[in-house]
């Protein structure tokens, strides 16, 4: 009887120190932009919760999402793997040729064929998502919001979370799947983020640590917003290079909703043993000043928007927080990369290899010491299509040095993004030697990861 409680208490001891693990929360903005947070240097738009969320830790001035568009990236956060691997490379099929030659007849316009992508996450058995990774590790899962991932089988609620209420579209007058009841009038990001909240707070009386992917569909179209934000904002005196009321509506939702699940976390006590990173999916989109549309956020001082190769559709907000782990009210300027942050939340967990080879690399050491820096490393983005925010490119970035190489005609650029955070002065007649390693860097990369290629279009008419 004896050696059986002891047992019973080696069980109970086991399992206490189990539950050590951290709880994990992935928190991902949709389409908002570098620049759109007041710790971003943003003065017209008002973010008090995410400023609080980087005073408690450590905000990157140099993180960038894995794709310039949303369902790429989100295959890339959930997968560890870049786009050419996973193969979700657009929002769509790629099927943005043939809709142009049913509208138009014909082709000749483009010098190339675009490959066709995937739509959803390769199979279990080849790519086991974050999610299922966590599962099977002992974690409570659940994921609320944008998935654009794939339905039925391929519905969060079949890949790995336990809970999974999926809804974009609208913000007001909105959807679920499954079809949950909600008051009419109801903000979709107030009914995600109070989901959110019940997940957390069940937290606080399981056994098992949790993983929350909580994907807002904030600040994606369409521009609805609640009327009282809109006439503050309508009232503010807009900054020179942010002046959209909308924007700032709808980027105040978000920051509300993302406090609301800070604070449950503080309530229930759960917060000094939760990692919780913020990003964005990808860049955000612009507006008048950059002569583009009125109604949506302005990423100066970077180049482009959503979808672009340059660095305005691909560099996002990202803040990384764990109480008594992570340094407090810390800037770091190392680059990161999406595809860092499955193998990151993996080493936290300690959860079993996934099947499928791992791009990204853990940056536990740095969100500990932001100062250690990382080994010098490449960063690949590839968009070997057509859209109209972007030309087909394969891009490279070492440290501050960033190379596109456009596949049309194989013309690349080279910036220097310290001292040329807008991308305008092509660096390569100063720097020629690192330009061509890096361009070669591109061919490498795509070859080592057997990529999808463009092929030349037979019907081309220059």
């Amino acid at each position: 009887m004896k050696q059986l409680f002891i047992i019973l208490i080696a069980t109970i001891s086991s399992l206490a120190q189990a539950d050590e693990r951290p709880n994990i929360i992935l928190l991902l903005a949709d389409d908002l932009g570098w620049s759109a947070l007041g710790c971003y240097g943003s003065t017209f738009y008002e973010t008090p919760n995410l400023d609080r969320l980087a005073d408690e830790g450590v905000r990157f001035t140099a993180a960038f999402s894995a794709a310039a568009n949303c369902a790429p990236s989100r295959a890339s956060l959930l997968s560890g793997q870049y786009t050419p691997k996973h193969r979700v490379m657009y929002v769509g099929p790629g099927d943005y040729q043939e809709k142009y030659k049913k509208s138009n007849g014909d082709l000749k316009k483009f010098p190339m064929i675009q490959p066709r992508g995937e739509t959803e996450l390769p199979a279990r058995d080849t790519v086991e998502n974050l999610a299922e990774n966590l599962q099977a590790s002992g974690y409570r899962t659940a994921m609320f919001g944008k998935w654009h991932l794939g339905r039925d089988e391929n519905h969060p609620g079949q890949r790995g979370f336990d809970v999974a209420i999926e809804s974009h579209g609208s913000h007001f007058g909105f959807h679920t799947d499954p079809e949950i009841d909600h008051p009419e009038g109801e903000y979709l990001s107030d009914f995600l983020s109070n989901q959110a909240v019940k997940f957390v707070n069940e937290g606080a009386v399981s056994d098992q640590p949790f993983f929350l992917y909580y994907a807002d569909f904030l600040v994606h179209k369409p521009f609805e917003a609640k009327e009282a934000y809109l006439k503050h904002f309508s009232e503010k005196e807009p900054s020179e290079t942010q002046q959209s009321p909308m924007g700032a509506a709808m980027i105040k939702s978000l920051d509300d909703s993302i406090g609301k699940i800070l604070d449950a976390l503080d309530e229930s006590g759960q917060r000094e043993n939760t990692l919780i990173v913020f990003t964005s999916d990808n860049g955000g989109l612009s507006y008048e000043e950059d002569g583009l549309r009125e109604e949506n956020t302005s990423n100066l001082p970077l180049r482009g928007r959503k979808g672009s190769e340059y660095d305005g559709g691909l560099r996002v907000p990202w803040i990384a927080s764990w109480p008594g782990q992570f340094p407090e009210g810390v800037e770091c300027d190392t680059p990161v990369h999406h595809v860092d942050l499955y193998t990151t939340f993996s080493a936290a967990a300690e959860t079993a290899t996934p099947p499928q080879d791992l791009h990204g690399t853990n940056l536990l050491t740095l969100f500990r010491d932001p100062s250690s820096g990382l080994k010098p490393r490449n960063l690949f983005w590839y968009l070997p299509g057509y859209s109209a925010f972007h030309t087909p490119s394969v891009m490279v970035r070492n440290d501050n040095w960033k190379l596109i190489r456009h596949l049309e005609n194989e013309e690349h650029l080279l910036f220097d993004t310290d001292s040329d955070i807008s991308e305008s002065i092509d660096a390569r007649s100063s720097n020629p030697e690192l330009a061509s390693d890096l361009n070669q860097a591109t061919q490498d990369w795509l070859d080592e990861l057997d990529a999808p290629r463009m092929t030349p279009n037979p019907e081309y008419e220059p």
